[in-house]
């Protein structure tokens, strides 16, 4: 293909590339062989930016009618499996059918109807009772198949110490992503119960765990209760009695009694469970709503945050119905232990969930008022300061998934102010975000000539894109001469006032007299800039060059070539950060502050 430049004589060190050339989207950088925990002791320097081109809202029009307790999850194929519960007509917020949708990129979904349908007729005790289900969730086995649980009860025959026949949680599997799926359902536990969560083990063990309201224990909430299966799902342990609770009883796995009350000695909390395996350990932690205060007289009840840690066999004790902590065999103290409990990561907060990235980042979410979400490092211990996942109030009942290896998604339901199908209806509400972390260059020789045609999609990239419609993805490589930087910016509205400002400087504190920021735009080099000690000083003679390239119908390119000379290079380490200026709405969206010390570092130049 004949190449063809455009140079702008006024603008020195600029090319602009009249060619054909595309972009590629962030969720396909990255794509290099992951190393597990390859950012361990370093998780606190990460960081999660929205992607605002993936936000989307799932109301009325898509056939939700009080849509409560979404979860999503990442298929094996690349599309993504979304379930809720809905009261519809008979008017209960906990759910009457379970609900699911299909998308190829998590945008544009298509609702698939019941997964969970309820049944009217079902005969109980105390006549004839109408079966219900609840709180849809679905895990991804190694095997590439999909399992799907769903609590279930009789609508009018709940709590009741003869009712556990007719309580329980049902699975149904999928051999195709989710398109199509087991005709019956398998019941895996029997007994009132809430808020079924899914793990699979790498050793197999699948293992389901639910929040147990044991009649016979607690009058109402019984902790968290386990059961688990070696099969895939075939079969589970322990075996289901034949009669109310004589012959079986799940493992009850973590449980601490509720703040003392004379009323309800026996109760128990660390409720509505998510879990995972940690990267590279046999270990399981786990995030709970517990019951932090209870007041008897006015039935108030305050609710936190706590994170439990199995021991690092991954085996939890089987916790007997006595003291806090304490297993059900020898009576050693477990849970107890501040090593393997923490009673409040979150001191005001309900319906949790964790996810863990490939790199080592965990990331909790939770509800209050808004939707929250913390990063944490490799061990789920230390966590920074929370921000909001979701801008607008009335959050509730939210989920995560990983997607990718850089990207997570997330979903939770925006209450806009009633449970009910009023003129503003509930909805769910779903969107993207980015991992942004140190990342390593890629050792190679650029020709900076507009043209990416060097470029990988292995290639460790970074992300902005969290205020408009406009985004960018940076990638770096270098030689022994020069660092090359790749901007591609995605943009509907292309105009000459957007522009790019990518700042570099070695690793600092402040800006110091090495620091250089680099102005972009889609005709090329705008400026290039040396920091004087307090300010910007455009300087043409650091030798940095761009070319730049317009992508039709995607947005445009700039190949940035940086001397070494130009910059101060420590410990083959520098800093950056990238910065992104969207003209149509008068937005600057930045991956990172102002300081160099908040900058992301690219390494082994």
């Amino acid at each position: 293909m004949l190449k063809q430049f455009l140079v702008d004589l006024s603008n020195a060190g600029s090319l602009t590339y009249k060619g054909s050339v595309t972009l590629t989207p962030f969720a396909e950088l990255n794509a290099g062989e992951q190393t597990i925990n390859s950012h361990a002791g370093e998780c606190g320097e990460s960081s999660l930016m929205k992607n605002m081109r993936s936000y989307v809202e799932l109301g009325p029009s898509f056939g939700l009618d009080a849509p409560n307790y979404p979860r999503v999850r990442s298929m094996p194929d690349g599309s993504f499996l979304l379930t809720w519960q809905q009261s519809d007509t008979d008017g209960d917020a906990n759910g009457m059918d379970v609900y699911y949708a299909l998308s190829p990129d998590g945008i544009a979904w298509e609702n698939k109807g019941m997964l969970f349908q309820r049944v009217r007729g079902y005969s109980t005790p105390n006549g004839s009772n109408t079966k219900v289900y609840s709180n849809g969730n679905s895990v991804v086995l190694a095997n590439g198949y999909v399992c799907a649980v769903a609590s279930f009860r009789a609508f009018s025959y709940y709590g009741k110490p003869e009712s556990q026949l007719y309580n329980g949680i049902e699975l149904k599997r999928s051999a195709d992503n989710g398109n199509t799926w087991t005709t019956t359902a398998k019941v895996i536990h029997r007994g009132p119960n809430w808020e079924a969560h899914l793990i699979q083990k790498r050793n197999g063990r699948l293992e389901c765990y639910f929040s147990e309201s044991h009649p016979l224990i607690s009058s109402s909430n019984s902790g968290t209760a386990m059961v688990y299966s070696d099969n895939n799902g075939s079969t589970w342990y322990p075996s289901l009695g034949s009669s109310p609770w004589s012959s079986y009883s799940p493992v009850h796995a973590i449980r601490h009694n509720w703040p003392a009350d004379s009323a309800y000695p026996e109760r128990y909390t660390d409720q509505m469970p998510v879990l995972i395996q940690l990267n590279g350990s046999d270990q399981l932690t786990g995030v709970f709503e517990t019951v932090k205060s209870y007041d008897s007289s006015t039935n108030r009840v305050s609710f936190n945050i706590s994170q439990s840690w199995s021991p690092m066999d991954g085996n939890w004790p089987d916790l007997s119905d006595g003291p806090d902590g304490w297993r059900g065999t020898g009576g050693e103290v477990y849970t107890i232990d501040p090593n393997y409990y923490n009673p409040s990561i979150a001191s005001s907060g309900t319906a949790p969930y964790i996810i863990q990235f490939p790199s080592g980042e965990t990331v909790v979410s939770y509800s209050n008022g808004r939707q929250y979400a913390m990063m944490g490092d490799e061990t789920a211990r230390n966590y920074s300061a929370a921000f909001r996942l979701f801008d607008e109030g009335g959050c509730s009942w939210g989920g995560l998934d990983v997607c990718g290896s850089h990207e997570m998604m997330a979903a939770v339901r925006l209450g806009r102010g009633g449970d009910d199908n009023t003129s503003n209806p509930p909805v769910i509400g779903l969107v993207r975000y980015a991992l942004n972390h140190s990342i390593t260059a890629t050792g190679r020789t650029v020709k900076a000539d507009g043209v990416n045609t060097e470029w990988a999609s292995t290639d460790e990239a970074l992300f902005v894109g969290s205020k408009s419609q406009a985004q960018a993805t940076l990638r770096c490589s270098s030689d022994s001469d020069n660092l090359f930087f790749l901007v591609e910016v995605f943009d509907q509205s292309l105009s000459p006032s957007d522009y790019v400002y990518l700042d570099l400087s070695a690793p600092a504190s402040s800006l110091g007299s090495s620091a250089r920021r680099i102005k972009l735009n889609k005709d090329g080099l705008v400026s290039s800039s040396r920091y004087s000690g307090s300010s910007w000083v455009t300087d043409s003679g650091l030798g940095i060059t761009a070319s730049s390239a317009v992508a039709d119908g995607q947005g445009w390119l700039a190949e940035v070539c940086v001397p070494r000379t130009a910059l101060n290079v420590t410990g083959g380490e520098i800093t950056v950060n990238l910065t992104l200026y969207e003209s149509s709405v008068s937005v600057s969206d930045a991956m990172r502050d102002a300081s160099p010390s908040k900058w992301i570092k690219i390494k082994t130049l």
